[in-house]
């Protein structure tokens, strides 16, 4: 969706929804979702926590994983601080439901229902998809593939555990837990994609970029 927020220059972007020519309430509402979200995660994302995640995972897992292992992280991340966010400001939830509609409407954010999207994206950044958009209500397990869902399912515990997130060191630590069981699934396809362009939250974080796709 091109939504950012800078968090070393502390400076805040997001696409201009509600003044298209063919903006909708539902663009509207879309607009101010993405403020929430940018600003839960100006409120509840560590920054200082990722960069030394990102550092580690460099360092061991590789350049080629590492963006693999921040777009795991993104989407854990996304449903913690939406989930924080919305605990303060419960007005909030209707603008983020919005956001997804409008994401799923018109980015083809809805890819982890159809069988193709594996193909395309990669099985990783399948399942990425697939965990969020079910957390938010805008996809259920049944309609994605089997195998995103045989993935889904080796995921469960992580899966259920970020729900009850509290910190971004949480996150983290889910995210290796996840990619324990995810990374010799990564050698199938030697080009899946590596999620540094799935938006998402899937930013380098060491550049000061939080990117997000809804």
């Amino acid at each position: 969706t091109g939504a950012h927020y800078n968090w070393a220059s502390k400076v805040l972007h997001v696409p201009a929804y509600s003044v298209r020519d063919d903006a909708t309430q539902d663009h509207v509402l879309a607009w101010r979702g993405l403020l929430d979200h940018e600003c839960a995660h100006v409120e509840f994302s560590d920054f200082q926590v990722y960069d030394a995640a990102i550092a580690k995972w460099r360092e061991e897992e590789g350049e080629k994983q590492a963006p693999r292992l921040m777009m795991i992280a993104n989407v854990f991340e996304d449903i913690l601080i939406e989930r924080l966010w919305i605990g303060l400001n419960p007005g909030a939830a209707k603008h983020l439901d919005a956001t997804n509609r409008v994401v799923i409407a018109e980015t083809g954010g809805a890819g982890p229902c159809d069988p193709t999207f594996v193909t395309k994206a990669g099985l990783i950044t399948a399942v990425c998809q697939a965990i969020l958009r079910t957390a938010g209500g805008r996809v259920t397990r049944d309609e994605c593939p089997d195998e995103v869902v045989a993935v889904l399912d080796l995921l469960e515990d992580e899966i259920t555990e970020s729900t009850t997130t509290q910190t971004s060191a949480d996150v983290i630590r889910i995210t290796e837990s996840a990619w324990e069981k995810l990374k010799d699934m990564t050698g199938r396809n030697e080009d899946e994609d590596d999620g540094s362009d799935e938006g998402d939250n899937a930013g380098d974080n060491s550049e000061g970029d939080e990117e997000d796709g809804g």
